[in-house]
């Protein structure tokens, strides 16, 4: 009986030890240092930021999270810094910010972004895989959007892109939900595979200033019709291909070479009104569905 009876206590001590472990352990991880003057505490779920300079990934708040509120005197968010935080719904971020890190909000449930006024470049992956994100707020000071920095936000259907980008890397706006689009002016290049697999984009506004489409920009996308400007030279490999609703297109007369199957698979393209002569435009070789019509204008 005795025996039963130490031995009950001891598995009670042990309980009663492990509790007090896991207390400690959550209790360390409410608050810590996320940089080498930066410290981080979490109450009620949301954590605040405070200090100087970078911050870097916090220990703790992955899974409970839902706010970040990050206090003026941090400059910079690391690479990765919030990855993965999927309860993540709302952050605030001061204006002296003046560099957000690679993957920094990656897979998280952001809803919405205020990007602060300093940011000059949206880099790689910065909000992939923000499922919930439907309203984002890209100041005038970024002139660089990275590569696939938007790939997969799925529910973000418009986006203002500030006059003064000048470069949009690949894949930035792959799968997302963009109905419309109207692209800077001063944007040399749409890169490869920039609105692939957008399937509701509906209409997209080239400027004048783009010379080059690369390779599959708009494959898959839900464009019904497109007009290409006057100073576009290049078209890319499949750049309108699997597009099915697309009906219309018109090409420059400035075009000097055209991909491999540029409309491949696009069977429901009727009307491709061409800028040149006949001539120009059989030199260019260009693969077209059965049931389309060149009009040439010259």
């Amino acid at each position: 009986m005795k025996k039963r009876a130490w031995i009950l206590a001891l598995c009670i001590l042990l309980v009663l030890s492990g509790n007090v472990h896991a207390a400690n352990k959550a209790k360390a991880a409410s608050k810590g240092k996320c940089g080498k003057k930066a410290t981080y505490t979490i109450k009620k779920k949301t954590m605040v930021i405070k200090g100087k300079g970078k911050m870097t990934k916090p220990a703790g708040g992955k899974k409970v999270v839902k706010k970040v509120v990050i206090r003026k005197g941090i400059t910079s968010v690391g690479n990765k810094a919030f990855k993965g935080f999927l309860r993540l719904k709302n952050v605030s971020l001061p204006n002296g910010l003046t560099d957000i890190g690679k993957e920094a909000f990656a897979d998280t449930g952001l809803k919405k972004i205020v990007i602060p006024g300093k940011i000059t470049v949206i880099r790689e992956n910065t909000f992939k895989d923000c499922d919930d994100l439907t309203s984002v707020s890209i100041p005038g000071s970024v002139t660089t959007i990275g590569r696939a920095a938007f790939i997969n936000c799925i529910r973000m259907s418009s986006l203002k892109i500030p006059s003064g980008v000048r470069s949009i890397e690949a894949e930035a706006f792959r799968y997302t939900g963009l109905k419309t689009v109207t692209l800077p002016t001063g944007l040399n290049t749409i890169s490869e595979s920039l609105f692939d697999s957008c399937y509701k984009l509906k209409s997209v506004t080239i400027p004048s200033s783009v010379k080059t489409i690369g390779k599959e920009a708009f494959m898959e996308s839900g464009l019904a019709s497109v007009t290409i400007p006057e100073g576009v030279q290049t078209i890319g490999d499949y750049a309108f291909s699997y597009c099915y609703k697309l009906k219309s297109v018109s090409i420059p007369s400035t075009l000097t070479r055209a991909g491999a199957d540029i409309f491949d698979e696009s069977d429901n393209l009727i009307n491709i009104y061409y800028n040149g002569t006949q001539e120009r435009w059989n030199n260019l070789h260009i693969n077209i569905p059965d049931d389309a019509v060149v009009h040439c204008k010259q």
